[in-house]
């Protein structure tokens, strides 16, 4: 099978399992947790992983979970990874009424495209054809916010870095890796022009009193 092959494979997988995907974005948003406290998503994502048949890892810095999708193969590893944590914005809409956690960051979209890969690569029947292996991380931590609590986690001996990808480097996470992938969401105008950060904000609150449709 050919490269362009196996892309149109995953292409139609995903067009026709996008309802899963958008279902599982929705879930994540609607629970935020912010750094070494995404104990829900954690549990989400590796059950969700876990449904795949793939052996999911629980708890790999403190939170986050690895899933293996096929270590019996040879060759080099790629990691796919998504971020867990959530930003705290008390202004925000959406936020939770009680920790102000919400999803401004973008990262419900990172964890939901890292498990849209591995559920593609299932669906389409594909996994077996790519050279290497291929693990799906979530990690912990990447907004650098509640230093108090990090603290006091590291005072008890749970971790030994604040942040989850150097916590996961400490555990030797990624000693057996050869790549990385990650992707990010960024605010895109609907001509296809990318948005300042200015503007971006500016939109987001003139859509909030009703400024654009």
């Amino acid at each position: 099978m050919t490269v362009n092959e196996l892309k149109q494979k995953a292409l139609e997988a995903i067009d026709e399992r996008k309802e899963v995907y958008l279902a599982l974005g929705k879930k994540i948003y609607e629970n935020p947790e912010t750094g070494y406290r995404e104990v829900k998503t954690t549990e989400t994502l590796a059950s969700a992983l876990e449904g795949l048949g793939f052996e999911t890892e629980r708890d790999i810095a403190y939170t986050g979970c690895r899933a293996h999708a096929n270590p019996d193969k040879d060759g080099p590893k790629v990691v796919v990874m998504g971020e867990l944590d959530s930003v705290i914005c008390l202004d925000h809409p959406d936020c939770d009424p009680v920790t102000g956690a919400v999803h401004a960051c973008g990262h419900n979209i990172q964890t939901t495209v890292m498990y849209g890969v591995a559920d593609a690569l299932v669906h389409a029947g594909i996994l077996d054809q790519p050279d290497g292996r291929i693990d799906f991380m979530a990690v912990p931590a990447e907004e650098y916010i509640e230093m108090d609590y990090r603290q006091s986690l590291k005072k008890e001996g749970k971790l030994h870095y604040y942040s989850g990808k150097a916590e996961l480097t400490y555990r030797g996470a990624f000693d057996d890796v050869d790549m990385c992938m990650m992707v990010h969401n960024f605010p895109i105008r609907e001509d296809g022009y990318r948005l300042a950060p200015l503007q971006y904000r500016q939109r987001i609150r003139g859509q909030e009193h009703g400024l654009h449709r």
